[in-house]
């Protein structure tokens, strides 16, 4: 590290310091707390929809599975 510089730049997720403010922000707007989100991280939306199939496609193999659940106990699937 240079002279001059710091060790972590933390930048802001967000143009609001406080809950207090974000929530005053979303009262004004009439947005709920995941309007303000979307609003200001672009990059979620894709994100959460990647988890969300990922938890679908789990479930469903789940579902399909037949025999017992693996591990020591041999315990059957229902």
């Amino acid at each position: 590290i240079e002279e001059g510089q710091g060790r972590n730049e933390v930048v802001a997720a967000y143009p609001d310091s406080t809950m207090a403010d974000i929530l005053k922000v979303c009262e004004e707007k009439n947005w709920t707390l995941a309007d303000y989100v979307y609003e200001h991280e672009s990059d979620i939306k894709p994100y959460l929809v990647e988890i969300l199939t990922v938890m679908r496609e789990t479930l469903e193999n789940g579902l399909k599975a037949e025999g017992n659940l693996p591990g020591k106990l041999n315990y059957p699937r229902r």
